[in-house]
This record gives C-alpha cells, structure tokens and sequence, in this order.
C-alpha cells in the first residue's frame, strides 16, 4: 500500500514517527516522508500546500503525526488534502491525539491514540486488504455516522527491544519548507542542531513512562486510558545501544547525543555501569540526560559523567512547593530540587557539562507569593546552571487541562490554546513578579548574572517594591514583560561587542554548543 506520513511538527522527527515508518517498511508498504520542520510561521502558503498535495497525489492513505502546539497547521494540511483527495483516509497520531480522540475527528477520518507499534500496522494491513475489520482496530478512533467511533485499547508494548530500529534511511523522504527538497545527509545535518546542543544531535527514546504523574503532562492521559499504573518499560542496554551505533554509523556527522527518556536515572546502577562502559568505548560522545530529584543518585552521576555526560537537564517547575502540591501533583520537594543541583552542578561544570534547569511561568493557578518563590529560587542558583523557562500549556486530557476549562481559563479544544511553549508574552500573570523572572532569565542567558549582587537580585521582590509596582496598569506591565528583558539583552550584547568580547548565548544557546 502507498502511504505518506507527514510530520506537521518543528523539527525533523527523531521519535516514533520514524518507528512507524521503520514498522510500514518492514511489512512491504511504500511510504513517502514529508516533514515540515519550521516553527513560525506555523500557516502553510499555497505554495508550499501545493507541492505537499503533488508529492502525496498517489498516496492511498495519509498519516499525520501531530504535536498540540501544531495542531493548527495539521488542520490546514488535512483539509487540503481531502480537498485534493476526497477518497482516501486521513488519520492522525501522536501525542496530541492522545488527548481526545473525538475532538481530533472534526478534522480526521481516523484517530490513532495510544501506542501505535501494533496497531498501525494492523489497521494498514487490513486497509490494503480491503478487510472491513480496519474500522475495529483496536487503539483507533473513526468517525461513523451519527459521531464517532472509539476502539479498544490494547495493553501497553511490553517487549521494546523486539521493536525495529527508526528508519534513517531517506528513501523517498522530502522536507517542505518554503521549497520541497529531498532528505539525504547534508539537509539532515542542516536541521539536527536541536535544543539543547545546537550542533547536529541524534536523538534516542530509551524507555516509555515517567515515575511522575504531573497534572500538565500527556503522561497522566495515558495512564487514564489503561485505568491503571503502567511499568515503565526499558529498552535492555545491548538493544539501545545497538540502535545507537547503527544510528551513528548512518548519520556521521552527528556530534551529540540526546536520551530523551523522561527519567535516565531511574535504571539500575548496574545498567548504567554497563551502558557507560560500552557507550564510552564505541560511541565516545558528549551527550544528555534528563533525570528527577527524586531518582537522583551522584553514584549513578559519576557513572554518567565518566561516558561524557554534559548535560543533564532537571525539571524544577516551579519554586512553589504549594504550587508542586497542589496545582502540579508533582511529588517532589523544594528543597530536594534544590540540593540536587547543588551537588550535580559543580560535579559537571568540573569536566566541562552543565545543569539544564527547567521551570514553568504564566500559571493562572499562582499567587504573586508563589511566582516570586520561583524568582527567589532562580536567584540562589549556581552562577553554572542553565535555566529554561517555559510558557504553561494546558494539553487536553490531562487534568489541569479540565480544570483550566471548567474555571474558563480556556477554550475547548481552541488551537489558539496551545501556545509556543518558549512564548515570552504573559496571559496570566501579568505582574511585576513575572517581570523579575523574565529580566533575570535575560541576564542568565546573556551571562551578565554573574555580575549582579544577589543582594540586589533579591531586594527588587522586596515587598515595598512589590507593593510600588501593583500601581502600573496591567496593560503596561503586559508591554515591559515583553520590552524590558528584550532591551536588556540588545544592551548586553552592545556591552559585550563594545568590550570586543564575543557573541554570548542568545535565546536557547549556551557554551556547551561549541564543546
């Protein structure tokens, strides 16, 4: 069967959409790859929907693979392309169709919205049969008459290393954006300096599932559709590895190495040993990590840190331990973030890697008292950490998603609502405490932090400065969230060129990109 699997998505895809396709090839169908890896403007032109249709003309089915923050331009491609096709299925996947398979039906014939490794081929080869049992296939939802259609759930993948290989292998792969051009090795190198190297990085998925269950996050939508805790599920270290090395082999040029497991440090010392080992002898490049303080061991670290581990990335979320608690159900401490940090940060920083950490700002939920906790934290940070600060996005399914709608933050299943996660503009906490953030994260990306008292840094969240700026109107303080902290980092970076130093970090670049 002809299938085109198009990725709607900012980035070349390194996650299961090439799994899919590795899983289509290996039972004979003929795929064609279109990727539209550009993040703004997110609207497709005429132009490029054009040679999107001609490329996939032939296509007897059409899979999307759609993220929440792109669920806008997933509409527009679909309904060009049914436009163009009327006859032919269009069925989406991916994390944004775990949500809720019924809103993703206004806009798609079928829905895929749990784990796709069996049952896309399944409901693939039933189509190509002409098989009428395509419209049961479990993990699927189709539109039926009168409404839809939803599908049971299979049983998570239990067997990941029986899984093949993701497909690197450009057959009949194209990326659109502005122009149609196919993938080989040199357009592949130009769009894999991904967050967080910047340099050409492949990216593995070693594991499925997360020790946490936080309110934000897709992870709790997949947990409610099994009704029941699932096992993380590990990839052995001989399998992951495997695929790492043959990865390698394909794609030469690439210098980092991102596991984007959601906790690495969760596996066994004894896998770490192994996988640090090995990794250090075959593979011998820098690479990252995401971990959790609660799973955090520095015996585990210095495994890591001796394979050449350079970053290792930490959700803090918030400095709120009430925020923690009771908006995010995150199950960890302050304090234990914190301490773990402090240890981790210095131990990286002594052979070249850094802290990445990771906090969520524009909450509706937060009290100013709350927001200025995350600032104060920010403040006390080792001058080496890293910071990244994001935008809070409210993904259907999960539960602070339901709360935000019944208390009419948001709109139902509105595109407008998942905004870019990296979006400087407040929509909730238009205040001065947000203000503080959003200059000191320009002053850490500049590098300029360092030359800040934390004496100062914290007396500007005094309360009588707090007080003093409740008097500027919300439309005002909305403009120098936006103004100020970009003002701030064109004065660094005149300084900096003034004093013949040289270029400094920018949005989402750091030193380790040149390491």
């Amino acid at each position: 069967m002809r299938v085109a699997l198009l990725s709607v998505n900012a980035f070349i895809p390194c996650d299961g959409f090439r799994l899919i396709l590795a899983l289509l090839r290996r039972d004979g169908h003929e795929a064609t790859v279109v990727s539209m890896p550009r993040q703004f403007p997110q609207a497709c032109t005429e132009h490029e929907l054009r040679q999107l249709g001609r490329v996939v003309e032939s296509a007897d089915l059409v899979l999307i693979g759609v993220y929440s923050a792109f669920s806008a331009r997933a509409i527009q491609v679909s309904d060009h392309l049914r436009a163009r096709r009327p006859d032919r299925l269009i069925v989406w996947g991916g994390p944004h169709c775990v949500a809720s398979p019924e809103a993703c039906l206004r806009h798609a014939d079928g829905v895929c919205y749990a784990e796709g490794d069996e049952a896309v081929p399944l409901f693939v080869r039933r189509l190509a049969a002409g098989d009428p049992a395509w419209i049961e296939t479990p993990n699927f939802a189709f539109r039926a008459a009168g409404g839809s259609r939803i599908n049971p759930v299979l049983p998570p993948t239990a067997d990941l290393d029986a899984l093949p290989f993701y497909d690197y292998s450009f057959e009949n792969e194209f990326v659109l954006d502005g122009a149609l051009e196919p993938v080989g090795t040199e357009v592949l190198k130009r769009y894999l300096p991904v967050h967080p190297f910047l340099v050409p990085t492949a990216t593995f998925l070693t594991s499925r599932g997360c020790p946490h269950h936080c309110a934000y996050c897709n992870h709790c939508r997949f947990l409610a559709l099994h009704g029941r805790p699932v096992p993380i599920r590990r990839q052995s270290v001989g399998r992951f590895m495997d695929e790492v090395e043959h990865t390698l082999a394909r794609l030469p040029f690439v210098e980092r190495v991102l596991f984007g497991d959601d906790d690495f440090l969760i596996r066994p010392a004894a896998e770490l040993e192994a996988f640090a080992a090995r990794y250090r002898q075959t593979v011998a490049r820098p690479f990252a990590v995401c971990l959790s303080a609660n799973t955090y061991r520095r015996e585990k670290l210095d495994l890591l840190l001796e394979a050449g581990l350079s970053i290792a990335q930490i959700g803090v979320q918030s400095g709120s331990q009430r925020v923690l608690d009771e908006v995010y159900d995150r199950g960890v401490r302050v304090e234990q973030a914190r301490a773990v940090i402090a240890e981790a940060a210095p131990r990286l920083a002594a052979r070249g890697g850094l802290v990445l950490a990771d906090f969520i700002v524009d909450n509706p939920y937060e009290t100013e008292e709350d927001v200025l906790a995350t600032y104060r934290f920010l403040v006390d940070l080792p001058h080496e950490v890293f910071t990244e600060i994001f935008a809070l996005v409210f993904l259907p399914g999960t539960p602070l998603y339901d709360r935000a709608l019944a208390d009419g933050h948001i709109r139902p299943f509105d595109p407008s609502t998942f905004r870019d996660y990296t979006s400087r503009a407040a929509l909730y906490q238009v205040n001065y405490p947000l203000l503080l953030i959003r200059l000191l994260e320009a002053l850490r990306e500049e590098r300029a932090h360092r030359r800040v008292p934390r004496r100062l840094l914290h007396a500007l969240a005094a309360r009588p400065a707090v007080r003093l700026m409740r008097f500027i109107p919300r439309w005002a303080m909305a403009r120098l969230i936006r103004r100020l902290p970009w003002m701030l980092r064109r004065l660094a970076r005149i300084a900096r060129k003034a004093a013949g130093l040289g270029p400094t970090s920018g949005r989402r670049r750091c030193s380790w990109a040149s390491r």
